[in-house]
């Protein structure tokens, strides 16, 4: 089994906007949920509500943002199969299975694309940033069929990818070609 690791799925705004909703969730979950265990004594016995057990959840709701928040995107290769997977620590934590049936080449697909943040959008709604995108596709022979598998921002990580598919699954990169399909006039 080889893991190609590259990045974050994450960008930096929703890295902060995680991060936040981590902390209110953490600050409201944990408390509520020591409550629920420890009995205070000379009270009287208190029967808990569904929003204490509500609020007590939202501990594991931190402890799931924290995960999400330091995973990784990268592929598991393995006898033959190629899994798309997110990684927490090094560990595989969410995968799927990409079909190989008819498969033959593999290629980057690269796109323009623009942002606008949300706070500063507010301020200038003119403003966006322009960015990068590249798409790791797998291709048919004929170039017919293609299927994405992993989406990043720049353009050695996909490279990364290719090379480690090119060394383990045997696939040939090429350039997109897709056919071109004569149309009847009317």
């Amino acid at each position: 089994m080889k893991k190609t690791i590259i990045n974050s799925k994450f960008t930096g705004q929703q890295k902060l906007m995680l991060t936040v909703f981590m902390i209110i969730a953490f600050l409201i979950g944990l408390p509520t949920l020591i409550y629920l265990f420890i009995e205070m004594p000379g009270q009287p016995n208190y029967v808990n509500s569904f929003s204490d057990y509500f609020f007590s959840s939202l501990f594991f709701v931190s402890i799931f943002l924290f995960m999400l928040l330091f995973s990784k995107q990268g592929i598991i290769t393995d006898n033959g199969n190629l899994k798309y997977s997110l990684f927490i620590f090094g560990i595989p934590f969410l995968s799927k299975k990409i079909n190989l049936e008819n498969i033959t080449d593999i290629t980057i697909l690269t796109y323009r694309a623009s942002q606008k943040l949300a706070w500063v959008s507010v301020a200038n709604p003119d403003l966006s940033v322009s960015t990068e995108i590249s798409k790791v596709v797998l291709l048919n022979s004929n170039h017919s069929y293609k299927d994405i598998i992993l989406i990043t921002r720049r353009r050695d990580y996909a490279e990364k990818i290719i090379k480690s598919l090119n060394e383990e699954l045997n696939l040939e990169y090429n350039i997109y070609s897709p056919p071109v399909i004569s149309r009847r006039r009317r």
